[in-house]
């Protein structure tokens, strides 16, 4: 029970969060940066992603890499769509572990971690599901149709 009441405490906190965020950020933030097949990206994501790009120490233009994922993923979550494909909120909440887990630390831990570098739970959120998904999506779709022989493992070793 003590942890579904502190889970409640901390959705109410990150709401009271976002809340004032948004009227913060109302006029800015929320603009659209791009639009994809009637699919927004807003300046407000795209902040979101770049921070947690730069958490995870991602090289490079961090900028356009933020940019370019957030449309991958639009176009990747929309795919799914089509297909009917969506994520338990059971199978993403293991997910999110699993990716914490990485980092050697509990959800908690990098959810705390990412907040004190100013990116929202949803921001991982998103992230993780979409990789999660996309990765299930491609699975289902090709995994039975691609067969690699002995010999073609031998040869990849060998080189």
């Amino acid at each position: 029970m003590g942890k579904a009441m502190n889970g409640i405490k901390r959705v109410g906190m990150l709401v009271s969060a976002l809340c004032l965020a948004r009227a913060t950020f109302a006029q800015g933030a929320f603009q659209p940066v791009v639009t994809i097949d009637n699919m927004v990206v807003t300046s407000f994501e795209l902040d979101q992603r770049k921070k947690m790009l730069e958490v995870f120490r991602t090289p490079g233009d961090l900028d356009k890499l933020a940019l370019d994922a957030l449309i991958e993923d639009r176009l990747k979550n929309q795919a799914m769509q089509r297909a009917g494909l969506r994520l338990d909120d059971a199978s993403l909440r293991r997910a999110m572990e699993d990716f914490a887990g990485r980092a050697n630390m509990s959800l908690d831990q990098f959810s705390q971690v990412l907040a004190q570098n100013g990116v929202a739970q949803e921001t991982l959120r998103d992230f993780v599901r979409t990789g999660v998904s996309w990765r299930d999506f491609i699975r289902s779709r090709f995994g039975n149709s691609v067969t690699v022989s002995d010999a073609e493992v031998r040869a990849a070793v060998a080189q």
